[in-house]
């Protein structure tokens, strides 16, 4: 702060603090690396590598990779109502959506059929069953390709699937998720 008021050149002669008290570079010592030499095995798998990196595409490394690498778990959303998971629901008993003539507004009475884990079942609005619902995460321990048979009635695949406090269940492709 002195020097804000000095001129230019009263600054630039002032002496400069000295900077004796640290240490130079020569006082420290010089730490040597050491390097290990390779084995002849080692040798032979560092050239080996080199010359397939060489040599690669980026389509042959992908594909490598994903050939090798390690496989995920797929992991299924199951829909639940009041605690109890739902293993499917039947076609809709009552459909009827129209507009009524008289009002001009649209009108609409739909009720599904859900079945749940114990095996029972409840007719309710469909508005009702998509506002309730929750969701219950589960890993697929089997995916089974259902034949034209099931397919209508299960969808493409069948699990069977483990949630996380050891309870299992066996559903179609049409009721996860």
């Amino acid at each position: 702060m002195e020097n804000i008021n000095k001129p230019k050149e009263e600054v630039k002669n002032e002496e400069k603090p000295q900077l004796s008290r640290f240490k130079k570079k020569e006082e420290y010592p010089e730490i040597e690396k050491k390097e290990e030499p390779l084995t002849k095995r080692e040798k032979e798998l560092l050239q080996r590598i080199e010359r397939l990196e060489s040599v690669a595409n980026k389509a042959g490394l992908s594909k490598f990779d994903t050939m090798h690498a390690e496989k995920k778990e797929k992991v299924v959303n199951l829909n639940m109502i009041d605690g109890k998971v739902i293993i499917s629901w039947n076609n809709m008993p009552k459909n009827r959506v129209e507009k009524s003539p008289k009002t001009g507004h649209w009108e609409e009475e739909q009720f599904v059929e859900v079945v749940y884990e114990d095996g029972e079942t409840e007719t309710m609005p469909y508005v009702v069953f998509v506002r309730r619902y929750s969701h219950l995460k589960a890993k697929v321990k089997k995916e089974i390709v259902n034949r034209a048979l099931n397919k209508e009635k299960f969808g493409r695949y069948s699990f069977e699937v483990e949630t996380e406090d050891g309870k299992e269940y066996k559903l179609g492709s049409k009721f996860v998720n």
